[in-house]
């Protein structure tokens, strides 16, 4: 959700889907990556370990957040609405 309101501050509105559906197919790839990690993972090392690999991919979620904040910061915001002018 706060990804979607962003996306449309930043992005104009000509590209808008296909960034949202860039994002959705990363936020896929992640989910099932980190799926058919788990999976093997508990089966081997038992839950603990599972557990493990699930925390730190929650985990490095933040981390990645505070690495990219200040490029984020820096894009410039673009009037999205229809017929707006672009810089």
């Amino acid at each position: 959700m706060i990804t979607n309101a962003y996306l449309f501050k930043v992005v104009s509105s000509d590209v808008t889907g296909r960034t949202s559906s860039t994002f959705l197919l990363v936020s896929m790839l992640l989910q099932v990556g980190v799926t058919l990690g788990v999976g093997p993972l508990v089966s081997h090392a038992g839950a603990r370990g599972g557990f493990v690999l699930l925390a730190a991919t929650v985990g490095l979620g933040p981390v990645l957040l505070a690495a990219v904040a200040p490029a984020v910061r820096r894009v410039p915001l673009t009037d999205a609405r229809p017929g707006a002018a672009t810089p």
